[in-house]
């Protein structure tokens, strides 16, 4: 992991290495109230905060002496690397997703049909059966969503009239619709919807397995403790921002607009030196 770095100082002092203490240990009630507070975005950064910390301890002599004099060994290095890979190689579990009930597909089947559906039926009456074609669109409109159930089941309770009907002319406009795809095969198809569409269903949501879920908020627990740990030793011994700004601790501030002056991180190099 540290080939072609800077040489740890504790390697050249000899000094011996502060050990991990995570490892094996369950949450604590202060684990629980940190898994609380941390926002999915911290969550989400984490891994790229800690080996952008990682990256600049191992290549910039002056972190990595300032950190060294405060305990940060080979060991820490090593377990912050696991921590990141660790958290990298977990499965992020699956978000709570309701599974969707046969009434809400019914409802989105009815209503992807009413529109276009409606369409056909009056291209198909209104120049050959201008007398049905008023009755069956008496005030009713196509629609979308909930109401779409409610127009198509008009509509169907209208076809059914024109089939009981005695007039030839009623089953006429009947036989069209059947050569316009409109079948008394689709109706009762579309019928079977409208029953499915209002009745009422009770689905389980589909939940993730507790195990992945507690086993990506342990390890990221730990990666966010031992981020916390060194990033706060380090502003507290290193005074360069610039040197903190490389080891992903804080935010580069923009120049003000039309300005030709350096960044302010310059400055503060400049005064360090």
């Amino acid at each position: 992991i540290l080939s072609n770095t800077v040489p740890f100082a504790d390697e050249r002092a000899g000094s011996t290495p502060r050990r991990a203490r995570t490892e094996g240990k369950t949450m604590s009630k202060k684990n629980k109230a940190v898994k609380k507070s941390l926002s999915r975005t911290t969550a989400n950064e984490l891994p790229h905060r800690a080996a952008l910390f990682l990256k600049g301890v191992s290549e910039i002599p002056e972190v990595n002496q300032a950190l060294a004099a405060c305990g940060y060994g080979v060991a820490d290095q090593e377990e912050g690397w696991a921590l990141v890979h660790k958290v990298a190689a977990t499965p992020v579990p699956p978000p709570v997703v309701s599974v969707p009930s046969a009434a809400k597909q019914a409802v989105g089947e009815l209503s992807a049909w009413c529109v276009p559906g409606f369409a056909r039926v009056q291209a198909a009456l209104r120049r050959k059966h201008a007398e049905q074609y008023e009755f069956m669109f008496f005030e009713l409109s196509a629609a979308r969503g909930i109401d779409a159930v409610i127009a198509i089941a008009v509509f169907l309770e209208r076809c059914e009239t024109l089939e009981k009907s005695a007039r030839v002319e009623d089953h006429a406009a009947l036989a069209t619709l059947e050569l316009r795809g409109i079948t008394s095969a689709e109706r009762k198809r579309l019928a079977d919807l409208v029953v499915q569409a209002e009745q009422k269903t009770d689905v389980a949501p589909v939940l993730p397995k507790v195990e992945e879920g507690d086993v990506r908020d342990e390890a990221m627990l730990a990666l966010h403790a031992w981020v916390q740990d060194w990033t706060e030793t380090a502003r507290a011994v290193i005074a360069r921002r610039d040197l903190l700004l490389r080891i992903g601790i804080g935010k580069r501030k923009p120049n003000a607009a039309g300005s030709d002056a350096p960044p302010a991180v310059a400055e503060e190099e400049d005064a360090a030196q």
